[in-house]
């Protein structure tokens, strides 16, 4: 029963479409040889991590916790960090 849930589990974060779109990995997984491209990509994918890292924090101490709402996290975190993906991108 173990060995199930750890392939449902795996099977669900690896081929998660959704997801996938949502984050849009294309942009971070397509090789470049312009050292300066590489820098500024790196450089967007760290802002992200922080901003939606940061908001999360906030969402969740703020709003989710006193409502009691705990069930909302991983919808919240995935919605937060498609918006710190999308303004980042507008941005660049």
């Amino acid at each position: 029963m173990e060995q199930f849930a750890l392939i449902v589990v795996s099977a669900a974060l690896t081929n998660n479409l959704v997801l996938m779109q949502f984050l849009d990995p294309s942009a971070l997984l397509s090789p470049t040889n312009r050292f300066d491209q590489a820098v500024v990509l790196a450089c967007a994918t760290g802002l992200v991590l922080v901003i939606a890292c940061v908001v999360t924090a906030l969402a969740d101490a703020w709003l989710l916790t006193p409502f009691r709402l705990g069930f909302l996290r991983t919808p919240t975190f995935v919605l937060i960090t498609l918006g710190a993906a999308q303004g980042v991108n507008a941005l660049l």
